[in-house]
Order: structure tokens, then sequence, then C-alpha cells
């Protein structure tokens, strides 16, 4: 039978697929210069493929076929440099698709189920729901044509006017009962980078140019939508009766942020999709693909299909593996093209690293007000990003500034910096920024231990794979202590906590870091080498963090588990000790009421939706020590090691998609009370 046949030719296709591309890219790609565009061979391979795609003949072995395609479409919000992603919306299609001599297609959506993790409106456009049938033709078409419209395809009739091409790479594979097929590598770039076009790579057969493969990314000037900062494409063809490469994989990427507010954070989605179960020839009448291409059954029908794996099963690939693939699309047009070419986002835009860098209120600075702006392009492919703040009860000015290139695989950075707050518990921080400054505001209680720099430093960070991340820095700056602004509060304000003095002096270091996102495997491993002097004090501070997570679909149950530890040896400044107590490390027990030069902390969660999204159960526990590595020094007050372990367990609730946390938690040895708590979901901190 032809569809026993055509799983021979699929599986082929995976070895393929293993074979040409998990391999780094040669490093012959990373320096285009030395190799030739628009050369003979490239562009009668170029030609052989817009041939074949002219051509409307019909084979009669070859008349039609259907299959099936499954995929997940994902909505995040991440980082500046697509890291910590954070799920907000999962939806898991099913597709038949058709397609019948010459050119006539349909698909219908026949199965779809989603589950929002956040709350959010967005509303994908059908062709996010979709597959690409025929490479996009002659032009791409994404977004209803709201995101990009009429662009020429690398195998459009006209494309050798547009595009210039380069053979990078050629590989030869073997299929059953079919000669070696070679295939060939070929980058691609408009001849004009200013203008809209196509930059990254396909794979072509050298005897009939068919596509095999497609690497694709767009320059700026092609994005219809202001907000998009990219889109990324990745299609895989597996090739059936060794003549005929039909849609096997295919993942896009599209990554927008605000276009007039420099954020930490925007939204991508990201679509996966996988094409199978191919049946050749079938009774297909022409009237069968008359009316739209693409439909959807009815809302109860789709509800009614049966998946065969999990809403969320692909996510960990979402995450973590497959975006290295997108990673190498960047890698590639940035040695096509320029970074400018690249970014459609606006110039200039208004900066705003982290809310509470806006308005915040502290026992240092009373109220703090702050604006910033960025710009793109300053130097070639160099972003600058400022912000300048004012502390109302100091009087004091502050500034915070950052210049950073994007590199192959790399980022290098400069930073200078004046009055910038510090806390003294950073590694082990009691509240967001934001949250902090609503709990001096509404419950008189200040969370951090505010210290002041100044001065610069500079790092460099490396993309070691598809989970890794090398960095360094180094940084000279100068510290001074903080006072109490706040006055005229009753004597049992949390306002009153006395602000921990410092050494103050020059500090300089160099630090090295590393962090492992675990490749989806729910593990992520970062940890902290820094060796620096101040004053007079050489020191070295040493540290890591573990991260486990795991879902139990058979008990509904997730389980969380986080070890941190470190050890300051060399100096006992307090700005190097680490405190522990009170929220988020020991509830129960006095608010950063131990501390010392050495500890560790072990907090473990399980949690169960009681009725989604609107409320979570979690059970949590933790257990820490602290000590001192170096010799006391009678002149500084720190607070106190535990003598030993100190423990506490809690309940709590999550509110509202767990966004709102409020724990009660209890330290079982001697010392412990009652302590009820109230935050945000710990994976925004970072932009509050």
């Amino acid at each position: 039978m032809a569809s026993l046949g055509g799983l021979n030719y699929q599986r082929a296709g995976i070895l393929l697929f293993l074979a040409t591309f998990f391999p780094p890219i040669p490093s012959k790609i990373l320096s285009q210069d030395n190799l030739i565009w628009n050369d003979p061979k490239a562009l009668e391979i170029i030609q052989r493929g817009r041939d074949l795609r002219s051509q409307m003949t019909i084979d009669s072995l070859f008349q039609n076929y259907q299959a099936e395609a499954k995929g997940h479409v994902y909505f995040f919000i991440d980082g500046a440099l697509s890291e910590n992603r954070i799920l907000v919306k999962a939806d898991q299609i099913a597709l038949d698709i058709f397609w019948q001599a010459p050119a006539k297609t349909k698909q219908i959506i026949v199965g779809q189920r989603s589950e929002k993790i956040l709350p959010t409106n967005i509303k994908y456009h059908l062709d996010h729901l979709t597959i690409v049938q025929d490479d996009f033709g002659d032009s791409f078409l994404l977004g209803g044509g709201d995101e990009i419209k009429g662009l020429a395809h690398p195998l459009s009739l006209n494309s050798k006017s547009i595009y210039d091409f380069q053979i990078s790479d050629s590989i030869s594979i073997s299929l059953p009962s079919t000669d070696n097929i070679k295939i060939y590598q070929l980058n691609v770039r408009p001849k004009d980078n200013g203008t809209p076009g196509v930059l990254g790579s396909i794979y072509l057969q050298e005897a009939t140019g068919a596509i095999v493969r497609m690497n694709l990314t767009f320059t700026n000037s092609s994005y219809i939508d202001e907000s998009l900062d990219y889109i990324r494409i990745i299609t895989d063809n597996s090739v059936w009766n060794g003549k005929h490469w039909l849609p096997y994989d295919q993942k896009v990427e599209i990554r927008r942020e605000s276009t007039l507010l420099d954020l930490p954070f925007g939204t991508t989605i990201q679509t996966q999709f996988h094409i199978r179960n191919y049946e050749f020839n079938q009774d297909l009448s022409d009237t069968f693909f008359s009316g739209f291409p693409l439909i959807s059954l009815p809302g109860v029908e789709k509800d009614q299909y049966i998946f065969d794996t999990g809403l969320l099963d692909g996510l960990s690939d979402a995450n973590y593996t497959s975006s290295i693939d997108m990673d190498e699309i960047r890698k590639l047009a940035l040695t096509l093209s320029s970074p400018r070419s690249l970014n459609n986002l606006n110039r200039s835009r208004l900066f705003i690293p982290t809310l509470s860098s806006v308005y915040r209120r502290n026992r240092a600075e009373g109220s703090f007000f702050g604006v910033g702006g960025s710009s793109l392009n300053v130097l070639p492919s160099w972003r600058v990003q400022s912000n300048i703040g004012y502390a109302t009860s100091t009087g004091s000015p502050s500034l915070l500034s950052t210049v950073t290139k994007g590199q192959i695989g790399n980022h290098l950075s400069f930073q200078l910096f004046w009055n910038n707050l510090n806390d003294v518990g950073t590694m082990l921080p009691g509240s967001s920024g934001a949250m902090n400054s609503l709990a001096t505001v509404f419950v008189q209680q200040d969370y951090s231990d505010p210290y002041f720099s100044s001065g610069f430093s500079a790092s460099k960070s490396w993309r070691l794979g598809s989970s890794n991340l090398l960095g360094i820095t180094g940084t000279w700056e100068r510290h001074r202590s903080a006072h109490n602004v706040m006055v005229g509060y009753p004597p049992k304000s949390g306002l009153n906590r006395p602000i921990m003095p410092i050494d103050t002096g020059s500090n300089q270091f160099v630090e090295i870091s590393y962090a492992n996102t675990g490749g989806g495997v729910g593990l992520q491993t970062s940890a902290r080498g820094r060796v620096g002097q101040i004053n007079n004090d050489f020191y070295t501070n040493l540290s890591a963090d573990i991260q486990a997570e795991k879902h139990s679909q058979k008990l509904r149950l997730d389980f969380k588990a986080w070890l941190r530890m470190g050890v300051s040896i060399g100096t006992n400044s307090p700005q190097f000790q680490y405190l522990l107590g009170g929220r988020h490390t020991l509830a129960g027990y006095g608010y950063r009421s131990f501390g010392g030069h050495r500890f560790g902390l072990l907090r473990t969660d399980i949690s169960r939706s009681l009725w989604f999204p609107w409320m979570t159960l979690r059970i949590f526990g933790s257990t820490g020590i602290t000590g001192n590595s170096n010799p006391p020094t009678p002149d500084l007050k720190p607070p106190s090691p535990t003598n030993g372990l100190k423990t506490s367990v809690g309940m709590g609730l999550g509110l509202g998609w767990d966004l709102l946390h409020l724990d009660l938690g209890r330290g079982v040895d001697q010392g412990g009370d009652w302590e009820f708590i109230v935050s945000v979901n710990h994976q925004f901190w970072k932009w509050l």
C-alpha cells in the first residue's frame, strides 16, 4: 500500500534531519566573505528550483494526497533575548490536509483545545493554526497579510533580480530504492538589505531543485506590523518515492514588543507542527476544493477530537531545545546582513527596565521617581539604554546607563551607574521591588537592606548550545551606606528597622557565571564565582542555585524544589553576607534575623489547582543554615548565625492564575512563630 511505503520514507526523513541539522554549522558559513555569491552553480540550482515550482504537469502516479497534521501553538511572555519564557496560553491543533494537482489545497481544523495559564485576550490569525503546504508559493503571506504580504519567494520567477545566492554546504544521503540524493544548502539575502526580503538558507535537491528545508527570517522593511521584533521559520520536507518532497515538520516564531516602550519583556507566538500519515491518490472530487482553503469545524466537533498527546507535552521543547534552531537562523542572518537591517522596532523608545525604576518607596530614598530612554543603532548593532531618577527625601539624583552590542552567539555590554540602589540580601530577596513599595506605603514595612554604589562595569556572555550560558563581568565601584530617611512613624512601625551599615569604599572584582536551563527536563542550575578586593581585603564569593520542577498528570500535582548555597571568604563586609529569616527564606522567624558569610537554603513546594484559574493550594517547607567563614570583627554587628538548621513549614493559596500568593508559615524550631505573607508569583519579580 502507498501509505506503508510512505512511512518508510518518513523514517528516512528523520535520519536525514539528524544527519544534516544537528551538527554545528560549518565554520565556513560563519565566514561568508570566503564564499562566492551568485556563482553559476548556485544560479543553476536556483533555476532548477524555479522550473520545478512553475511546472503545471500532472503525474499520473501522484494526483493528490491527504495527511494529518498535529501541533501546538504557544503564547509566551519572554525576555528581550528570548530567555526565561513564561507560558500564557497553550493550544493543541489537529488538521486534515489535502492537495490535488496542479495547485489545489485545503486544510480543515478537526480538533482544538486550549488553556489559559495567565489572563489574555489574544486571538490568532488563522494561518497561525495551520501549516504551509506549498513552501509559501511565489510570495510570503503571514498573519493574514497583517504581518507580511506579497514578499517574493527565493524561488519565484523574478527572484534572481531580487536576491543573492551562495552555496555554503552540500551533503549526500541514501534512501531505499533510490540513488544517492545530493542536497545543497544555499544562503539567500536581498541584493539591497534596505528592501523587503528573506534572509537565511534553503536546502535544495541538486537533481530537481526541490525544497528539502528552509531556515528563514526577514529584513526589517518586510514587516507590516511595527510591533514585530522578528519572524523566524523552519520547514522540513520528507521525500516520497524518491521524487516528491512533502511537508514533514514546521516551526514558526513570531515575537513582538511595544512600539512606544522599551520594556524588559515581549511576547512570542511559537507554533510546532508534525505532518504524518500521508495517503495518496484518493477519490477527491473537484468540488471538494471549492470555497475557502482554510476552514474549521464547529467548536463542539473540535472539542470531541481525541488527541494522543497532552496539551503541554511539547512545552519543554518549545521552551528550550527547539530555540537553538531559531537562534541559528539569527546568527546566519547576521552574517548575511547588518544588524540594522534586522531591527524592526522603533529606534527610540521610553525605557522601563523594571516597574520600580519608574516609582519606588523605601527607607533609603523616600519616594523615588525615574524616567528612561533607549536608542537602537546609535552605532552599528549597539543599543543604548539609560534611566535617570531622583530621590525626594535625599535630593540625590541617580543614573544607570547600559550600552549593549548583540553579536553572533554572545553579547557585550558596558554599564555606568551613579547612586545605584542595592540590597544586602540580593541573592535572597525578601520582596519584588514593586511589592516592597506597596508594603512601605500601606503596611509600613520595608523588606530591603539598602546601600548605594557608583561605578562602571563591562560584561560579555556566550550562549553555548541550546541551554548553556557563560558570562564574565568586571566591575569597579564605590559603596556607601544608606541612612533611614523615614521619620515620624510609630515606634512599632517596620520603617523604623535600622538600616544595616556596610563597609564603605572601593570594590573591584571579576565574576564568572554559568547557567544551564536543563534543555526541558525541568532542572535549572547556575553558579557564580567572584574574585575581588574591597578596600584592603581580597575576597572570594562562590554561590550556586539549583531549581527542579516536575508535573504529575496522574496526581495533578506540581512539585518544585530550590536549593541555594554560597560562601564569602576573605572579608567580613556586611554587604557580602547572606541573610535568612522571614518571608521567602525561613517563614516564621524574625525577618533577616540570621546572617553569615556562608549559607544553605532548601525550599520545596507542592501545589494543586483547586478551582482553575482562580485558586491553587500549596504546601511548602524550608530549611536553612548560616555561619561565618571568617573570624568575627568586633566593630561590625551583623545578624547572628542560625547555630544549626532552622526549619519552617506552611500552607498557602495562589489566587487568579496563581499571580497573588497568600501564605501562612510557622517556624518549627526555637524562636519560631506564625507569619502571614502576601507576595506575587516569583517568576515576575525581575520585571517588578
